[in-house]
């Protein structure tokens, strides 16, 4: 049996979905089954780290553009000192930076190409080559060079971008399979025999090739709007499809950015619902709502599971004593998760109590870091409240602190909130679907906040002077912190990977 597990928007900024997808391979991996990790276009560098530092291996990954070339595994294992070597006689390099991932390549001060680094020593993924500061081109390699894009500099409001213009997939001999050209923001490929296809004719000509049997499963993790999973869905009676929902499928007032709709990213599951094997979904509320959502539009209701994105390895608890007073938020920070709220939120409790402090611990688009930052700075908070950036062991960081707050619109499982109960914290968010629902337990471990969509757009809601109360009342209590503490402990034995292991054993060997 084969599992092809479709990366359809992996190359987008990192999220809980690529966390996902490793555990659940990772799980199966365990049980004999053979993984393969899908990517509709060339695997970009950061696909590449990031499957890779989560256990994927470079043999699993299949790339629709280098199927059809023989370049075989993208495990990058060309050696370092000879490419080096050979970029001394093409471009006359005269000095090597060395930078924590990667090596810049300089002429006569100026940057001419970066050498892109993997953790192995003496081994790299590609290589970027500049013009005038410029990105024009970046190389991908293997035990070859297995694929080139070609950018053009465009300047836009006063700001170059690089504009992608043309990608070239080799074979082994260094003959070119597969050309990609962009016309009028169309995209094209050339195959060798000199057919010319769109983009879904090459995803569904890739498909076809795969021979997709009734002993193979296909995972859809997340829809793209560059390759659409219908191809797939033609080949749903000889094969058995599985769509995982990790995000809201229909958003209310109030819950989005967006506004009031069906989440656009799953119109085609929803299409297509009667060619699709299994749905699954992280919590009982939202299989709930699922169904609910599907049959509001007239779609076919397919199995639907409840399988937990991840599950604990082990509880995790702290090696000294928890920072008194302290809160804790673990986020991307983007405009749906609220962190203004949370830095306003902690700004309030610390005017009730001085001693409290609040650190937040992940990335994001910039111009919204550089609003918290600002945020932070003209309410004289920086003394408290800390914006920590990425950290590689998150769950080293939770056991530090006391308390856990999100002011998350909606989490569709929340990963976050599992590690902090798992952590023991007590939790404090708002009563808002599904994973603070599923993980605070109100007056049990933690306290629910009533929201009003109404106050969407407020800068500071009333929502955040009730928040601020409930940290204040957990805080200022010692018997109930100690008691949210160990509650939190007892909900996450819920959600321990052996559990979610078995879910996922069980609906693969039904086929």
């Amino acid at each position: 049996m084969a599992i092809y597990d479709f990366a359809m928007a992996s190359w987008m900024e990192l999220t809980g979905v690529d966390t996902a997808m490793c555990y659940r391979a990772e799980m199966l991996s365990e049980k004999g089954y053979d993984i393969k990790l899908v990517f509709p276009r060339s695997p970009d560098i950061r696909d590449l780290k990031v499957f890779k530092d989560k256990g994927f291996e470079c043999a699993q990954f299949l790339s629709v553009p280098v199927s059809f070339s023989d370049a075989g595994s993208l495990e990058p294992v060309k050696d370092l000192e000879q490419e080096l070597e050979h970029l001394k006689d093409v471009l006359y390099y005269t000095e090597i930076q060395e930078m924590e991932e990667s090596l810049l390549i300089k002429k006569d001060g100026n940057i001419v190409a970066e050498i892109l680094l993997t953790k192995e020593k003496n081994r790299f993924y590609g290589i970027q080559y500049f013009v005038e500061g410029h990105i024009v081109r970046r190389d991908y390699y293997s035990d070859i060079l297995y694929a080139s894009i070609i950018y053009e500099p465009v300047k836009r409001d006063g700001i170059y971008l690089a504009i992608k213009k043309k990608a070239f997939f080799y074979n082994r001999d260094g003959s070119v399979a597969l050309t990609q050209v962009i016309h009028n923001d169309q995209i094209y490929y050339i195959l060798a025999d000199g057919r010319c296809l769109n983009q879904g004719q090459l995803f569904n000509l890739f498909v076809k090739n795969l021979g997709l049997t009734k002993d193979d499963f296909v995972i859809i993790d997340r829809p793209s709007t560059e390759f659409s999973p219908k191809a797939l869905y033609e080949y749903s009676d000889r094969t058995n499809i599985v769509s995982v929902f990790h995000a809201e499928q229909f958003f209310e007032k109030g819950l989005s950015v967006t506004g009031e709709n069906l989440n656009r990213e799953y119109w085609y599951w929803f299409k297509y619902s009667n060619h699709i094997r299994t749905m699954v979904v992280s919590t009982e509320e939202q299989k709930n709502s699922l169904i609910d959502t599907l049959q509001h539009y007239g779609s076919e209701v397919p199995d639907i599971r409840v399988i937990p994105v991840i599950g604990l390895e082990e509880l995790n608890y702290p090696l000294t004593e928890r920072k008194p007073k302290s809160v804790a938020c673990v986020s991307r920070l983007n405009v749906r998760k609220k962190i203004d709220w949370t830095i306003y939120t902690a700004i309030k409790a610390h005017e009730m109590d001085n001693e409290i402090t609040l650190d937040i611990y992940g990335t994001g688009d910039q111009s919204y870091i550089e609003y918290l930052e600002h945020l932070i700075e003209e309410n004289g908070a920086s003394d408290y409240i800390k914006l920590k950036g990425h950290v590689a062991n998150v769950m080293d960081v939770y056991r530090n602190y006391e308390v856990f707050l999100t002011t998350s619109l909606w989490e569709t499982f929340g990963i976050t909130l599992l590690e902090a109960v798992g952590s023991g914290l007590a939790l404090v968010g708002l009563d808002v679907k599904y994973g603070n629902r599923l993980f605070i337990q109100d007056g049990y471990n933690g306290y629910l906040v009533p929201y009003n969509p109404e106050h969407f757009d407020e800068k500071c809601p009333s929502e955040v002077e009730m928040l601020a109360e409930r940290i204040i009342e957990i805080l200022s209590d010692t018997g109930k912190l100690n008691e949210f503490s160990r509650h939190s402990y007892a909900i996450a034995k819920q959600y321990m990977t052996d559990r979610i292991k078995n879910k996922w054993y069980e609906l693969v060997e039904e086929l």
